[in-house]
């Protein structure tokens, strides 16, 4: 699972639900479809599932993930996958947030693994840097993401362009490592005050010379969020 991406959707659906926001607490779904499903700038599988739901309340937040696919090219051979993951993203002041928290990612015919992470997000001026820290312990990896994003309104047509990049390093405690980095490009459109669309366009590619021979991979995805 992509944490930039999670927090994104979170984000856009801080304002479909007056109610929600009332009560101090929300409860999401996410049906989405990606053509390839490509984490940390490998591909894992094409024409994935991924449902989520997603609960918070204050700083906190707990949701479940899955990604599920419909076929894949992996060399290993892919199967399902379901992440819990659970945190806290705590305000420092009006443009700084720290998030802290952890993953368990489960998978049905291979080995779990346990992950943790800490990252600070910021909004400045409508752009909105962060940086995350992750550790997995079972895996013994630890990954160093850097992202930053900005959205432009289309009020004409009650949506918005989202334009993100994103750079990160993949480092085991032993053997070697890889650089990675991507683009997207969403546009997230509100059906009403409850639900919303979002289609996007990805980029990504990794310098890893081993394992994976197609380091280029280019998809779109397409979803639906209903918040409550």
């Amino acid at each position: 699972m992509k944490k930039t991406i999670a927090l994104a959707v979170i984000g856009s659906l801080a304002g479909l639900s007056a109610t929600t926001q009332a009560q101090d607490y929300s409860l999401s779904t996410d049906f989405t479809f990606v053509s390839q499903y490509v984490f940390r700038g490998q591909e894992l599988a094409d024409n994935t599932l991924q449902p989520s739901i997603e609960f918070s309340m204050d700083n906190f937040y707990a949701g479940i993930w899955a990604a599920l696919p419909i076929e894949n090219r992996s060399s290993g051979g892919w199967g399902d996958e379901i992440d819990f993951y659970a945190g806290f993203e705590v305000p420092i002041d009006e443009t700084l947030s720290v998030d802290i928290g952890a993953t368990y990612y489960y998978y049905p015919t291979d080995s779990n693994t346990f992950e943790i992470y800490a990252g600070i997000t910021a909004d400045l001026e409508g752009f909105t840097p962060s940086a995350y820290l992750f550790y997995d312990f079972d895996l013994k990896v630890w990954t160093l993401e850097g992202s930053i994003g900005h959205s432009i309104p289309l009020p004409e047509l009650g949506a918005s362009l989202d334009l993100s990049a994103s750079v990160g390093i993949v480092e085991p405690n032993s053997g070697s490592g890889y650089l990675y980095w991507g683009v997207d490009v969403t546009t997230p459109y509100q059906i009403n005050e409850n639900a919303m669309l979002n289609f996007g366009v990805h980029y990504a590619t990794h310098d890893r010379s081993r394992a994976f021979a197609n380091k280029n991979h280019l998809w779109w995805s397409a979803s639906v969020t209903i918040g409550f």
